[in-house]
């Protein structure tokens, strides 16, 4: 980043304004709150971000990737293969780190792109 010092985020709406900042101005993006209390982002009715976890035991993103993309990021000791949906590419990392914010637009972009309908995602691609 650019010199400043950067806070790690620590509560759960800080992690999902942090989340809203990269994925808010895609098309069709909403917010929603599953039965195990996690904050899904979703295009139509397709999760493509979870936030999950608890503020005694941290934060975690999970969004969706490729198979490919997520074999070259596990690879790295701060993403993991998302438990139950890893098998389909899902990925986790700590949401608290503080220089994840610029590293996770390109990832969470490609998880919107993975889960929209081609309809909304070509559009927004050509602006």
């Amino acid at each position: 980043m650019s010199g400043e010092s950067v806070q790690p985020v620590k509560s759960e709406q800080e992690i999902q304004s942090k989340v809203n900042e990269i994925v808010g101005g895609y098309p069709e993006v909403s917010i929603v709150r599953d039965g195990f209390h996690s904050i899904l982002f979703k295009v139509r009715k397709k999760s493509f971000v979870r936030i999950a976890g608890d503020q005694n035991n941290g934060y975690f993103l999970c969004f969706k990737s490729t198979l490919e993309n997520q074999e070259i990021l596990i690879r790295q000791a701060t993403y993991w293969k998302t438990a139950y949906f890893g098998q389909y590419g899902w990925v986790s990392t700590w949401a608290n780190q503080p220089d994840s914010g610029e590293e996770l637009k390109p990832l969470l972009f490609e998880a919107y792109c993975l889960s929209a309908p081609q309809s909304l995602v070509k559009p927004f691609i050509q602006k």
